[in-house]
């Protein structure tokens, strides 16, 4: 049976409900939070106020995309996860970031062996999660699996290092069915991710690529989503990029053109300065991931996308990609 991988435990498609396919809610440690304090969100109660607001706004679901070296805690998570049992499924990630997060010539995951890197990968969906990333000279599995393998790319260029993790995470899907979500710089290198993916032998029917909204170019996304790729249209409210009428209508031209079983919805508000929670510790004010249900969705309603299609956008189409048999 196709179920979908939360870290709680496999579930059915039909309680997965209205899903947030790209955020986060703890980021305990890595690069960026050296280039960045905003992306240090290592606290259980403040992620804990954001989850309980993405509920109280009608969310049911959320993947939390932080992988492997770069933030994922998988302990705090678990907490987090126990401590809304049965209010919301969480689904964790394995695999990598983009290359200039990690050290390109001395990393594991370009020193190993290419088929054992893909076994570690593997065994984190089939077996649990190592509670340390495989960070330290022992591994650690928990009850928890990933439900989802994640790679990443750099701004307007597919690295030596990018290209090895894009061929792990298609080969780790051939072995245990696991769907695929991509990085993108600044939403650069979509269709060349597409490509090396399906020369890699991915289903690209299970495979999805983020941030590529952050170009206002609508032929541009098109051209993806006729290869049969899966595009995340993530953050509104980021006005540095695009409006968000902007947004909202490139994806309404879209649904228009037949793509609406493509496109999966989410915030990304993957700084402690976009979350409620975060920001209240500190006596400011935030929109926080449900601004994603209580004003963008409005939004899209109101340039023209049907009910229908962003039913599809939230839960029909995260339920299928996510759906592991």
């Amino acid at each position: 049976m196709a179920g979908i991988r939360t870290i709680l435990g496999d579930i059915t498609a039909e309680e997965f409900g209205i899903c947030d396919f790209h955020d986060h809610l703890i980021r305990s440690y890595g690069p960026e939070i050296r280039e960045n304090a905003w992306y240090l969100m290592n606290d259980v109660e403040a992620a804990s106020v954001e989850l309980q607001d993405w509920i109280d706004a009608g969310g049911r679901s959320m993947v939390c995309m932080d992988p492997i070296g770069c933030g994922r805690d998988v302990q705090k998570m678990l907490n987090i996860a126990e401590k809304f049992a049965g209010k919301a499924h969480l689904v964790m990630v394995t695999g990598f970031h983009k290359g200039s997060l990690y050290d390109n010539y001395g990393h594991w995951s370009f020193l190993y062996p290419h088929n054992q890197v893909v076994d570690l990968i593997v065994k984190e969906v089939t077996e649990g999660m190592d509670l340390f990333s495989y960070m330290g000279p022992s591994v650690q599995r928990c009850s928890a699996k990933a439900g989802l393998i994640k790679a990443g790319t750099s701004l307007r260029q597919i690295t030596p290092f990018e290209q090895n993790i894009l061929s792990i995470a298609a080969d780790a899907q051939k072995e245990c069915g696991a769907p695929i979500s991509t990085h993108t710089d600044m939403g650069t290198m979509g269709i060349e991710t597409a490509e090396l993916l399906k020369k890699n032998g991915a289903n690209l029917e299970k495979c999805v690529i983020c941030h590529t909204n952050k170009i206002n170019d609508r032929y541009y996304h098109k051209a993806m989503l006729d290869m049969g790729i899966n595009l995340s249209f993530e953050g509104p409210d980021r006005y540095e990029w695009l409006t968000d009428v902007a947004l909202a209508e490139n994806i309404c031209w879209l649904v228009e053109r037949g793509y609406g079983d493509q496109i999966v919805l989410s915030m990304d508000a993957g700084r402690n300065t976009m979350q409620k929670g975060y920001m209240a510790k500190e006596g400011k004010i935030a929109h926080g991931i449900s601004y994603l249900l209580t004003k963008f969705v409005p939004l899209m309603k109101e340039v023209g996308v049907s009910e229908k299609a962003i039913h599809q956008m939230l839960v029909m189409n995260p339920a299928r990609i996510l759906s592991i048999s």
